[in-house]
């Protein structure tokens, strides 16, 4: 695990809003093929992330207005915050309502495995972000129907129009 101090920055983009910059010699060590890291803001509370190229030689990581409400997190404010290495299968966890559809039934389980890392990730991240278990358990039967529907083909549009036909 690395200490870094950052500061906590706006970024004028149109994905992002707001980053934490790391000069590249301080992240070094994690930038290997996927760059995903645990950004830990204390011992015990962590996010999972990646490392982004900013364009000019060093690194970001993107800070969402859920993690800034979460860590009350300002503009230009100070931190002390820890990085290592994510080990983890997906880069993020895995809501057990996926699990389950998983041991379900194998082929969704191989067409959401034949998916790219970065696509699983969302995917498990638009059920992960869901606070009420009947509605994260909603979303993945969507987001299941929708894979065995399209043989494994993800559009994200047309999953969308699926979340509004859904009872979501």
């Amino acid at each position: 695990m690395k200490t870094i101090t950052t500061h906590l920055r706006k970024f004028d983009g149109k994905l992002w809003s707001f980053v934490l910059p790391f000069a590249k010699e301080n992240v070094e060590e994690f930038l290997t093929d996927d760059r995903r890291v645990l950004l830990y803001f204390n011992e015990m509370d962590y996010i999972h992330c990646a490392l982004m190229p900013d364009g000019v030689g060093d690194f970001f990581i993107n800070i969402n207005k859920d993690t800034r409400k979460q860590f009350n997190l300002e503009e230009d404010q100070a931190l002390e915050v820890s990085l290592t290495k994510d080990t983890s299968k997906y880069g993020m966890p895995v809501p057990q309502e996926l699990e389950e559809l998983w041991e379900n039934d194998a082929v969704f389980y191989d067409y959401f495995h034949a998916l790219t890392p970065g696509k699983q990730r969302n995917l498990l991240h638009l059920v992960n972000k869901i606070k009420s278990k009947t509605k994260r358990q909603e979303k993945a039967v969507v987001i299941y129907q929708y894979l065995i529907e399209a043989k494994g083909k993800l559009d994200f549009k047309e999953l969308n129009v699926a979340f509004k036909k859904g009872i979501l």
